[in-house]
Protein backbone atom coordinates (compact mmCIF):
# COMPACT_ATOMS: atom_id res chain seq x y z
CA UNK A 1 0.00 0.00 0.00
CA UNK A 2 3.11 2.33 1.17
CA UNK A 3 4.05 1.85 -2.76
CA UNK A 4 0.98 2.70 -4.40
CA UNK A 5 0.60 5.95 -1.95
CA UNK A 6 4.01 6.95 -3.10
CA UNK A 7 3.18 6.63 -6.37
CA UNK A 8 0.17 8.31 -6.84
CA UNK A 9 1.86 11.32 -4.92
CA UNK A 10 4.55 11.42 -6.79
CA UNK A 11 3.25 10.85 -10.85
CA UNK A 12 6.87 10.44 -12.36
CA UNK A 13 7.42 7.60 -10.19
CA UNK A 14 7.51 4.13 -11.73
CA UNK A 15 6.70 0.83 -10.16
CA UNK A 16 8.04 -2.32 -12.28
CA UNK A 17 6.38 -6.14 -10.98
CA UNK A 18 9.21 -8.15 -10.85
CA UNK A 19 9.40 -11.42 -10.86
CA UNK A 20 13.06 -12.49 -10.32
CA UNK A 21 12.20 -16.15 -9.38
CA UNK A 22 9.78 -17.11 -12.05
CA UNK A 23 7.04 -17.81 -9.82
CA UNK A 24 4.56 -15.34 -10.28
CA UNK A 25 1.08 -17.31 -11.28
CA UNK A 26 -1.28 -15.40 -13.37
CA UNK A 27 -3.81 -15.65 -11.07
CA UNK A 28 -1.67 -13.32 -8.59
CA UNK A 29 -0.39 -11.02 -11.13
CA UNK A 30 -4.12 -10.27 -12.14
CA UNK A 31 -4.65 -9.83 -8.34
CA UNK A 32 -1.98 -7.24 -7.65
CA UNK A 33 -2.95 -5.68 -11.10
CA UNK A 34 -6.48 -5.16 -10.06
CA UNK A 35 -5.25 -3.84 -6.66
CA UNK A 36 -3.30 -1.26 -8.36
CA UNK A 37 -5.30 -0.44 -10.62
CA UNK A 38 -8.73 -0.26 -9.31
CA UNK A 39 -8.67 -0.21 -5.79
CA UNK A 40 -5.75 2.44 -5.73
CA UNK A 41 -6.40 4.50 -9.22
CA UNK A 42 -3.19 4.25 -10.25
CA UNK A 43 -2.43 5.00 -13.71
CA UNK A 44 -1.30 2.23 -16.13
CA UNK A 45 1.59 4.18 -17.86
CA UNK A 46 3.21 4.06 -14.43
CA UNK A 47 3.63 0.45 -14.34
CA UNK A 48 6.20 -1.98 -15.86
CA UNK A 49 6.93 -5.68 -16.01
CA UNK A 50 9.98 -7.98 -15.33
CA UNK A 51 9.91 -11.86 -16.05
CA UNK A 52 11.89 -14.45 -15.58
CA UNK A 53 11.06 -17.37 -17.57
CA UNK A 54 11.94 -21.36 -17.52
CA UNK A 55 10.21 -24.28 -19.16
CA UNK A 56 7.90 -25.00 -16.67
CA UNK A 57 6.19 -21.55 -16.42
CA UNK A 58 6.14 -20.38 -19.91
CA UNK A 59 2.49 -20.95 -20.27
CA UNK A 60 1.87 -18.88 -17.21
CA UNK A 61 4.32 -16.09 -18.94
CA UNK A 62 2.27 -15.94 -21.95
CA UNK A 63 -1.57 -15.77 -20.13
CA UNK A 64 0.59 -12.90 -18.00
CA UNK A 65 1.95 -11.23 -21.02
CA UNK A 66 -1.59 -11.46 -22.50
CA UNK A 67 -3.57 -10.35 -19.71
CA UNK A 68 -0.67 -7.23 -19.73
CA UNK A 69 -1.60 -6.34 -23.43
CA UNK A 70 -5.45 -5.88 -22.67
CA UNK A 71 -4.72 -4.06 -19.25
CA UNK A 72 -2.19 -1.49 -22.10
CA UNK A 73 0.39 -2.42 -19.78
CA UNK A 74 2.81 -1.07 -22.19
CA UNK A 75 6.30 -1.30 -20.77
CA UNK A 76 7.95 -4.61 -20.24
CA UNK A 77 11.90 -5.55 -19.70
CA UNK A 78 13.27 -8.01 -22.21
CA UNK A 79 16.51 -9.23 -22.77
CA UNK A 80 18.34 -9.48 -25.79
CA UNK A 81 20.48 -12.38 -24.48
CA UNK A 82 19.10 -15.17 -22.74
CA UNK A 83 20.71 -14.22 -19.19
CA UNK A 84 19.72 -13.09 -15.89
CA UNK A 85 18.76 -13.96 -12.77
CA UNK A 86 18.43 -13.49 -9.51
CA UNK A 87 21.23 -14.68 -7.21
CA UNK A 88 20.75 -13.73 -4.30
CA UNK A 89 17.15 -15.42 -3.65
CA UNK A 90 18.01 -18.52 -5.12
CA UNK A 91 20.40 -21.50 -5.99
CA UNK A 92 22.47 -21.18 -9.68
CA UNK A 93 20.62 -24.41 -10.64
CA UNK A 94 17.24 -22.60 -10.22
CA UNK A 95 18.33 -18.90 -11.67
CA UNK A 96 16.04 -18.47 -14.71
CA UNK A 97 17.16 -16.45 -17.47
CA UNK A 98 15.11 -13.07 -18.07
CA UNK A 99 12.06 -12.99 -20.62
CA UNK A 100 13.87 -12.45 -24.30
CA UNK A 101 12.37 -10.31 -26.92
CA UNK A 102 11.87 -13.72 -29.31
CA UNK A 103 9.31 -14.99 -26.74
CA UNK A 104 7.26 -11.82 -26.65
CA UNK A 105 7.41 -11.79 -30.59
CA UNK A 106 6.48 -15.27 -30.44
CA UNK A 107 3.53 -14.89 -28.33
CA UNK A 108 2.33 -11.52 -29.95
CA UNK A 109 2.22 -12.38 -33.64
CA UNK A 110 0.56 -15.77 -33.12
CA UNK A 111 -2.03 -16.24 -35.75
Amino acid sequence: REIVWYLNNFPNTKICISDTCASLTFYDYEHIISQILFLYSTDIENLSLHLHVNHNNIDNVNEILLFSRRMKIRSIDVSILNTGGCNITLTEDKIFSNLHYKDIYKLFTRG
